[in-house]
């Protein structure tokens, strides 16, 4: 089934429905407003093209004193009418939007809930999943998704109204004609509301292709590359290669897009010709069997029964909106057909230990990289994982974060299997930093506690001390409130290290409040070697009553750890403490030699 099939198949579930509904439980007064102010915006013109008909009639008789009077009136009524249209027309536009965003708000919610619903993050690397996000993501644009389709089904349903009480007026001068015009601006405003959609489906690029584009664009215009792009002269290649791909992606919706011409043509031909026989008709009967007034209105009705055949706005406002409700069901649905999650509450776990019992992971994409891996990591014990880049260090942390579940084997903590355990209480256990930990645009203090809360002073300021952060501080103009981004106003930016000693700082934080396991991965990648060294000494001695886990390729900076677990290729290949390690002249002997030889 190719990508159009299946949105066809998306679209055949009125998904669309449930979401309006919802609002309008939400909002019933302002639901109620909005329908009435759309039934009189569709009212005002059919009342308009009566009143003009009046005034034809009266026109068109003798200039007594008395008729001039009523034609005053009469075109007094109508200057009225296109006022309160307007007014109608401002009002209706007011409540529909605040609906809108009502609408936005939930819907958008509901795709934040879906997307942190599952436990590991599997998910949001999955290119279906993401393509997924990036239809749904018009919840972000408020004329590009959800609210944008309720705007459209409004404007829609306005402009149905209207063509019906156009064709009552038209059935009022001539019956048949009415009829026949109703149905073939019908027939044809189907027929070429169906072509547009399917236009509209290549339009929805391929959304892996999208990313690609977006990415190039955004190299340019955010931070992160702007020096690479500048000092290597990147810029033009960026910007051909961005223009190229998107070039590429848009000539399969340019090309049907030129196809579809010749339907617009016809249909716009087929109704051209309706439309002259139908003057024709009015003319012929005018005046033996049709007055000036019957005459203007059967004319204005029949022009306005065009709407019905029109593709407007309204038709991509709809479609797109229908298709991210959609997208949004289809995540909300691959979120419930996630791994379970476990209800166990872990209490003051680790208390006896962490094993890794015969582990095996490969990733979405089929690398296989941890074969039959078992350790045991005791509690309380320092632990350090080392090997070459690429042994899967990395990996088996995330499998202890339930970032990733495993493929084969299983994780116990004090004998409980991991996927047994809350992973929310499960995870408030853990301090981690990763090798690509987040950088908050906040204070200092927020960045290491948390945004919110009372930190407690000392405690941060031990904490500093331990994450060798007392070095950063005096260059702080703020200090402890100093904004860590120069994108905010007053804001500043750290070295790679010293962002690497705020992680470690914030790793150390949340152990001395409720985590029991520090788990850093490559957490001195950044600092000169005897940064490092006092570092990892310092990290040692503030974790020997909690459970230490070392992510590393340096060897030397993990020589006091408790226990040592060398890894390659996904198995471990050798285990225990540095100096039984360096007798065995193994892998580990071998890589702390050519590194220390490096050093020296």
């Amino acid at each position: 089934m190719n990508s159009h099939d299946s949105v066809n198949s998306r679209r055949r579930r009125p998904t669309w429905w449930p979401a309006v509904v919802s609002v309008a439980r939400a909002k019933p007064a302002l639901t109620g407003t909005a329908v009435l102010t759309t039934v009189v915006s569709a009212g005002m013109p059919l009342v308009f093209i009566g009143l003009s008909g009046l005034a034809a009639g009266l026109l068109a008789q003798s200039g007594d004193r008395a008729g001039a009077g009523r034609l005053g009136l009469v075109v007094t009524v109508m200057a009225a009418v296109l006022a309160l249209s307007q007014l109608t027309g401002i009002a209706r536009q007011a409540v529909i939007e605040a609906l809108a965003r009502r609408m936005d708000m939930v819907l958008r919610r509901r795709l934040i809930e879906a997307l942190a619903r599952p436990v590991g993050v599997a998910h949001l690397e999955d290119p279906q999943t993401q393509g997924r996000i990036a239809v749904a993501h018009g919840l972000a644009n408020r004329l590009g998704g959800p609210a944008g389709g309720l705007l459209g089904i409004a404007g829609r349903l306005q402009v149905v109204l209207s063509a019906i009480g156009c064709a009552l007026l038209l059935a009022w001068v001539s019956p048949v004609l009415a009829l026949v015009l109703l149905v073939l601006n019908g027939a044809v405003g189907w027929w070429l509301r169906r072509e547009y959609h399917q236009l509209l489906l290549h339009l929805h690029l391929d959304p892996a292709a999208l990313r690609r584009t977006h990415y190039l664009r955004d190299v340019l215009l955010t931070p992160g590359a702007e020096k690479e792009t500048r000092i290597f002269g990147l810029g033009r290649w960026f910007m051909d290669l961005h223009h190229a791909e998107w070039l590429r992606v848009s000539s399969v919706a340019w090309r049907e897009r030129r196809l579809a011409w010749w339907k617009i043509v016809t249909g716009a031909v087929v109704l051209g010709a309706a439309q002259a026989a139908a003057f024709a008709v009015l003319a012929a009967g005018w005046p033996q069997t049709i007055g000036v007034a019957r005459l203007v209105i059967g004319v204005q009705a029949s022009i306005g029964l065009l709407q019905l055949a029109a593709v407007t706005e309204w038709d991509r406002l709809v479609h797109i909106g229908w298709e991210a409700v959609d997208a949004l069901i289809e995540v909300e649905d691959e979120a419930g057909r996630q791994a379970p999650v476990g209800g166990r509450n872990p209490g003051s776990a680790p208390r006896e230990g962490i094993e890794f019992r015969d582990v095996g992971f490969s990733y979405p994409d089929g690398t296989r990289v941890l074969h039959g891996v078992s350790f045991v990591i005791p509690a309380g014990a320092s632990v350090a994982i080392v090997g070459r880049n690429g042994a899967g260090k990395t990996t088996l942390l995330k499998l202890l974060t339930r970032s990733y579940e495993p493929d084969s084997g299983e994780i116990l903590v004090d004998g409980t299997p991991l996927a047994e355990l809350d992973p929310v209480a499960w995870r408030a256990r853990l301090a981690t930093m990763g090798q690509d930990f987040v950088r908050l645009p906040l204070n200092l203090r927020e960045n290491i506690a948390g945004p919110g809360g009372h930190p407690d002073e000392q405690t941060l300021a031990d904490v500093a001390q331990r994450a060798g952060l007392t070095s950063v501080l005096p260059d702080l103009a703020s200090g402890w409130e100093t904004v860590l981004s120069r994108q905010i106003q007053g804001g500043t930016d750290l070295s790679g290290g010293q962002w690497q000693k705020v992680g470690l700082a914030r790793g150390l934080y949340a152990l001395r409040t409720d985590a029991a396991v520090l788990a850093l991965d490559e957490p001195t990648a950044n600092m000169d070697i005897e940064a490092e060294q006092e570092v990892y000494e310092a990290l040692i001695d503030a974790t020997r009553d909690r459970t230490l886990i070392l992510v590393s390729h340096r060897f030397a900076t993990v020589r006091r750890a408790d226990r040592i677990v060398v890894l390659d290729e996904g198995r471990i290949i050798e285990s225990g403490d540095h100096d039984s390690l360096m007798s065995e002249q193994g892998l580990y002997a071998r890589m702390f030699e050519a590194q220390a030889a490096i050093v020296r």
